[in-house]
């Protein structure tokens, strides 16, 4: 999982990097003070990035809204938690850019119950459109002769194996993983 966290508070970056990296040790948690910085690396990173966690308040050019706008112009789907100790960002801005709102101060329990989930959630939503867009690329096998009559490809047992792939492929069993398909697909 993919988690980019834009906080100026030193203190309060160390403890959140810590709490989700000892939760989930395959976490990659990407941090920064300035949101200069956190959109240029969103900018190279934006689709593999499954939450954003953004403060309100922070140095650089735009405030923690105006990243999370910035997210959505790029067309990303990652998840987008809003924090601050100050004033609630406007409602009806939070739904437009679909954001999740988590005041401050936060119980370091709370943000694992919360965040994690978010991150798992469409980290496996990524990985289920990436294996969906993989069986698309995947050409079907061409019929082969087991030694039945000619004319007859595949025999008995042929036809089988092919009616089980048609079953899998239209409930969506047979996935690598297990994984459930979800989201867009990615270029």
């Amino acid at each position: 999982m993919h988690i980019l966290h834009l906080e100026d508070d030193g203190p309060l970056r160390e403890v959140l990097k810590a709490v989700l990296t000892t939760a989930d040790p395959t976490v990659n948690v990407h941090q920064f003070i300035a949101s200069d910085d956190a959109v240029q690396y969103i900018q190279e990173h934006a689709q593999e990035i499954d939450l954003f966690i953004l403060d309100v308040r922070v140095p650089g050019s735009m405030d923690g809204m105006g990243v999370a706008q910035k997210i959505r112009e790029l067309g990303c789907t990652g998840a987008i938690v809003i924090t601050s100790a100050y004033r609630r960002p406007n409602p009806a801005l939070l739904s437009s850019l679909e954001c999740k709102w988590m005041p401050k101060p936060w119980h370091i329990l709370d943000a694992t119950k919360t965040l994690l989930p978010l991150a798992r959630e469409r980290s496996q939503q990524k990985q289920g459109s990436e294996a969906a867009a993989e069986a698309e690329k995947t050409p079907a096998s061409p019929p082969t002769d087991s030694g039945a009559h000619p004319g007859k490809a595949n025999g008995t047992a042929g036809l089988a194996a092919n009616q089980q792939r048609s079953d899998d492929e239209a409930t969506g069993d047979g996935l690598e993983d297990g994984l459930e398909t979800g989201g867009e697909a990615q270029p």
